[in-house]
């Protein structure tokens, strides 16, 4: 049996939802909610847009305003934490609004998992993010949770692309031009600022 979500009951079990994306997350706690995510396909693509979108989100984000102005660890923290779980929830409201707009009844995969998959993404982004800009000082705290996203990304490129199977070479060369492309652009703000 498969969970679907309708307008008038919530959720109820419908035998002829797709299976593979039937389960709701979160039922074991957020280790089984991030297994689950990366598991299902359908999630784990979901997941994985979230994770190259606010890395992109947050290199445009931390590239307005200049660099070497003075400015707080806690003003660059908002920005990381507002432009990444910002994001994640806005596009969740954004799926479920268009998803009953829309005449199916039924999602591919259960709200619930969806934004926790995609919550879950951008919080690790995040995460890592408000790693460099604490570690690093003023000046190159934004230029750092630049780099992060940039590195981040390529990760991801990394994973998914040697996960799909593509050959070594291939998947190495995607990541770096995936880094380069990043860093690029990360540094060419700070040269410029």
């Amino acid at each position: 049996m498969a969970l679907s979500e309708t307008d008038d009951e919530g959720l109820r079990e419908s035998a002829d939802a797709p299976s593979g994306h039937n389960e709701t997350a979160g039922r074991g706690g957020l280790i089984e909610a991030y297994r689950h995510s990366r598991s299902d396909q359908l999630l784990r693509r979901d997941s994985d847009v979230m994770g190259l979108t606010v890395c992109v989100a947050l290199l445009v984000a931390l590239t307005a305003g200049n660099d070497f102005t003075p400015h707080s660890k806690t003003e660059v923290l908002a920005v990381v934490w507002g432009t990444t779980v910002g994001l994640a929830l806005t596009h969740w409201f954004a799926m479920v609004a268009a998803s009953r707009l829309v005449s199916s009844r039924e999602m591919p995969v259960h709200p619930l998992a969806s934004l926790i998959s995609q919550t879950l993404m951008a919080v690790t982004v995040a995460a890592f993010a408000t790693a460099a800009v604490m570690l690093l000082s003023g000046r190159y705290d934004r230029l750092g949770a630049r780099i992060v996203a940039a590195l981040f990304m390529a990760g991801l490129v990394l994973f998914e692309t040697r996960r799909s199977g593509l050959s070594t070479v291939r998947t190495i060369t995607l990541s770096l031009g995936t880094a380069a492309a990043g860093i690029s652009v990360a540094l060419a703000k700070w040269l410029i600022s």
